[in-house]
């Protein structure tokens, strides 16, 4: 596709799981399509230069930041029956 706004926001969505990489690339897809694009070009910019602070943090490499994490487990219903009676008794 050749639309500058698309490959901007995949670029935002794989920054936001981590895949700096792809990232990287949709963005400069994106401004090569459209390179007078002011919203492209803060995003980008913005990007380098989380990226570079993170990168220089971990001595050169890649940060493993923002990876997509398990889903939290849905709690364990609790027990609400009262202390010595049974369960048909507190219904």
């Amino acid at each position: 596709p050749d639309w500058a706004y698309a490959w901007n926001n995949l670029a935002i969505a794989m920054e936001a799981q981590g895949e700096w990489k792809l990232a990287e690339l949709y963005y400069r897809t994106a401004l090569r399509l459209d390179p007078r694009n002011e919203d492209i070009r803060a995003n980008f910019l913005r990007f380098k230069a989380l990226k570079d602070r993170f990168t220089r943090k971990k001595g050169g490499k890649t940060p493993e930041l923002l990876k997509p994490k398990e889903p939290p487990q849905a709690p364990k219903p609790k027990n609400h029956s009262m202390p010595g009676r049974t369960e048909d008794e507190t219904r």
